[in-house]
């Protein structure tokens, strides 16, 4: 396996049940860098010491351009804090969260850990979604239109909201056609911006690639030989009509579309719409399920407001995807290894 994917290959019953609480956690981290992320730009890092673990933004790996308020960037991190919440039920630890947000330097979230209180092997819980983690993969592809998803899994979807967030999920052909229309003037404000082309290039990379981040041609549907110059050509100019057309298409082949709104715009709200969808994800894999994420709609100008009044909310959208069973696997993204993102404790 080449190194730039090793990350996915965890040994689930690797967990050091007889090390100290630091070997344990950092076993833990293995779980939150397979989190999605905008771009797989991956934009985390960790701290780990017997108090518990610490997530904080990346600025390194930002999106300046298509994520100038930091959204997206929280929002995968949440992701990420999810997976380790996930991952720390299924070896018998409970995770308490606290959330350190109101400076941009010092934004922060702590997890403090402690041991459950159950008997028995938990780790043979085959139905438990940490076992879905190391499978979870964006598929940006067609889905069977055939094939609409169980009444029981658009309930369990739904069963996500609070009263913190809400979440909406329709197979209504009229509300899908409306958010595709959105969607695709959103996509075409975002891409006649170069500053935004020149960025998504940086992330766009060859089917074979070494790189630990960005997204492989062969993970957004790209022809093999045509992988080797597709950064390029996004970078010297704006998709035409043959491009729009074929998100249209991939639009309009999603049986269901999905929607996360809270009440405002924080940071936290972020934090907690990542978490949410990341459970999604999950148990989207549990059922066989795929998701794709599209952010133009929620993160360019005001289109937002477009898609509040179709799902006819007073929310504020946070976060959009399609969600389907894919008529074709795709391969994972690329992860820097948990190593590169844990950070010494000074």
């Amino acid at each position: 396996m080449k190194e730039n994917y090793k990350a996915w290959n965890i040994n689930i019953d690797g967990f050091p049940k007889e090390g100290s609480i630091v070997e344990q956690l950092k076993f833990l981290i293995n779980f939150a860098i397979l989190a999605p992320s905008s771009h797989n730009s991956q934009p985390w890092a960790f701290t780990v010491s017997e108090q518990g673990i610490t997530i904080l933004p990346e600025e390194g790996r930002a999106l300046r351009e298509s994520d100038n308020n930091k959204r997206q960037q929280f929002i995968s991190m949440g992701c990420a804090l999810e997976n380790i919440i996930i991952a720390a039920d299924y070896f018998g630890y409970t995770g308490a969260i606290t959330y350190h947000l109101d400076g941009v330097s010092n934004a922060r979230i702590d997890v403090r850990f402690s041991k459950q209180q159950k008997t028995g092997d938990l780790r043979r819980d085959p139905e438990h979604l940490a076992t879905c983690i190391t499978k979870r993969r964006t598929n940006r592809g067609n889905y069977d239109m055939s094939k609409m998803l169980e009444g029981k899994v658009v309930q369990a979807i739904r069963n996500f909201s609070t009263s913190q967030i809400s979440v909406f999920i329709t197979g209504d052909t009229e509300i899908k056609r409306r958010v595709t229309e959105t969607i695709l003037v959103a996509t075409d404000d975002a891409m006649r911006s170069a500053d935004f082309r020149q960025e998504l290039a940086k992330y766009i990379t060859p089917s074979i690639t070494s790189s630990p981040i960005g997204m492989p041609g062969n993970t957004i549907g790209a022809p093999f030989l045509f992988s080797f110059i597709l950064s390029t050509l996004i970078r010297k100019m704006p998709p035409g009509a043959a491009q729009r057309n074929q998100l249209r298409t991939l639009l309009e082949k999603t049986p269901f579309f999905l929607l996360i709104a809270t009440p405002g715009d924080t940071r936290e709200e972020w934090i907690k719409t990542g978490q949410v969808y990341q459970r999604i994800a999950l148990l989207a894999e549990q059922n066989r399920l795929a998701t794709h994420p599209l952010a133009a709609a929620i993160q360019i100008g005001n289109h937002y407001i477009d898609l509040a009044k179709i799902f006819d909310t007073n929310l504020r959208p946070q976060f959009f995807c399609r969600i389907g069973y894919p008529t074709k696997e795709v391969p994972h993204s690329p992860r820097l290894t948990s190593g590169k993102v844990t950070l010494a404790i000074p």
